[in-house]
């Protein structure tokens, strides 16, 4: 068998650009969603956001050809950002294999994970607000990290890399790091392999190794939960503080109804930009709660209750518009995002993401001080709103 020969094979017929590019988002609602554009073609990319019309209005002639104006606007600058995804095929692991179907089992079963675990880390990216931060620490007893937050154990896996910051930029990472060795959601904790090796403290805050305040623009930035002050904010080198809403999107703190509070805040965006979301992203538990709420009045989209993109969608009437109610596990229990399908993109340089390949175009890459094979992903992304305006989130109580 020929190792080598037989892994490149494998990449050339089971996992293309297309097939990899369409199994790192099949179970993230959000992520499957937004659509994609080859939009970077250097470093970064100027986009721009009107904040008003030309102002050369009046009753009366001459009055309104002196207050011609032009269209206003802002001109933000995004640079890409990148993620990767690293496998290695062991040599002797693969020689061993005793047959064909065996030796192909080992190479997909490992290639398979490492993309969907590349998915679940972009999915999750996109909710962020780019500093990668994955949850704080609360107490810590030995090796066992209690979270301030129980919901955020699911961030982390078995097995993962991770430090601490005692600051939530994550810019700054103590010394060290250690590896997760066991979760568990029922009780909001996180066991490490040395918590002392990684330097780790009460009120930590915890990333990825390598992600600290380098992720993504997410939607916990592009629509912050608290409004942007003006003369304070630099978001993409503008200050979203000089017109709030339709740069920054719209806020709400929920009464406890979330169908409602979705109403309400479609209804803010319609005002702000004269139009509003026409999906929004909830938490398993919140979506599961509205269903039980509106009970027979639901109607689902796309027939048998799956939306258009394969994930289960309901459709609810407000004075916004029609709004399409997604059930999304990576969105936060704590919050609920509104977007508007059409003004918001995944921009990215190459197929994204992609299988890296060698000059000789081989994705099974030798490892020269192991006997091993190495398959590396690599994605190179940021996210767009065209419209801030007609987004909004809500603080679900």
């Amino acid at each position: 068998m020929a190792i080598s020969t037989d892994v490149q094979y494998i990449f050339k017929t089971g996992f293309t650009d297309e097939a990899v590019a369409r199994d790192v988002s099949k179970d993230h609602p959000l992520f499957a969603s937004i659509a994609r554009k080859g939009m970077f073609n250097g470093r970064g990319q100027f986009y721009s956001i009107k904040t008003a019309n030309s102002q050369g209005v009046s009753s009366g002639f001459d009055e309104a050809q002196a207050s011609i104006s032009t269209t206003q606007g802002v001109q933000p600058y995004v640079t890409r950002v990148t993620k990767y995804g690293f496998i290695r095929l062991n040599g002797e692991d693969m020689k061993a294999a005793p047959n064909d179907g065996a030796f192909y089992d080992y190479v997909t079963e490992q290639t398979d994970s490492i993309i969907e675990e590349v998915g679940n880390d972009l999915a999750l990216d996109l909710y962020g607000d780019a500093s990668g931060m994955r949850g704080r620490i609360s107490s810590l007893v030995g090796n066992v990290l209690t979270l301030t937050n129980a919901d955020d154990v699911r961030k982390f896996g078995i097995g993962m890399t991770i430090v601490g910051d005692d600051n939530a930029s994550g810019l700054s990472p103590r010394a060290g790091s250690t590896t997760v060795t066991a979760i568990d959601e029922d009780t909001g904790t996180v066991t490490v392999a040395n918590a002392a090796s990684a330097n780790l403290a009460q009120n930590d805050y915890l990333f990825r190794y390598g992600d600290g305040g380098v992720c993504v623009q997410g939607l916990a930035l592009c629509t912050p939960l608290v409004a942007p002050v003006f003369g304070a904010d630099s978001f993409r080198t503008i200050d979203r503080g000089s017109n709030v809403r339709k740069l920054a999107g719209v806020r709400l703190t929920g009464s406890g109804a979330i169908e409602e509070d979705i109403g309400l805040l479609a209804v803010k965006c319609k005002q702000n930009v004269k139009r509003a979301f026409d999906r929004f992203y909830l938490n398993p538990i919140n979506f599961h709660s509205v269903v039980q709420r509106l009970g027979a009045r639901i109607e689902y989209d796309g027939g048998g209750g799956e939306a258009t993109a394969g994930f289960e969608t309901i459709k609810i009437a407000t004075e916004g518009g029609t709004v399409g109610l997604v059930s999304d596990p990576d969105c936060p229990t704590t919050l609920g995002y509104g977007v508007r399908m059409s003004e918001h993109f995944i921009w990215h340089l190459d197929e994204f993401p992609h299988i890296v390949r060698d000059g000789d175009g081989k994705t099974a890459m030798k490892v020269y001080n192991a006997d091993s094979i190495e398959i590396r992903i690599r994605a190179w992304w940021n996210y767009v709103q065209r419209m801030p305006g007609a987004f909004g989130v809500l603080s679900i109580v």
